[in-house]
């Protein structure tokens, strides 16, 4: 079957978050959904103008603040950091400690 491409950047968008309003509340919980839709969000380990993992989740929620993930991760255990990524990388994936 052939997709139309409108209809395939609708699938794309949505399927990465991005069609979603931006504008919505971002506590913790809202923050958990969008890093469990995308499955993981990468650390990233260079701090230039803002932290990758900061842009991604951001791009998706503007009311999402930096403390977040780190409460999500490390105080409500709800993320976890997988360091068996190759290089210097860690990613957070969704998953049991």
């Amino acid at each position: 079957p052939v997709v139309p491409v409108e209809a395939a950047r609708a699938l794309l968008l949505a399927g990465l978050g991005l069609l979603e309003d931006p504008a919505r509340p971002g506590g913790d919980d809202e923050v958990l959904r969008v890093v469990e839709r995308l499955g993981f969000v990468q650390l990233d380990s260079i701090q230039r103008i803002e932290r990758a993992h900061h842009l991604i989740v951001g791009a998706r929620l503007h009311a999402y603040r930096h403390g977040a993930l780190d409460r999500l991760a490390f105080e409500r255990r709800a993320l976890f950091r997988n360091r068996s990524v190759p290089s210097r990388r860690a990613s957070l994936h969704l998953g049991p400690v």
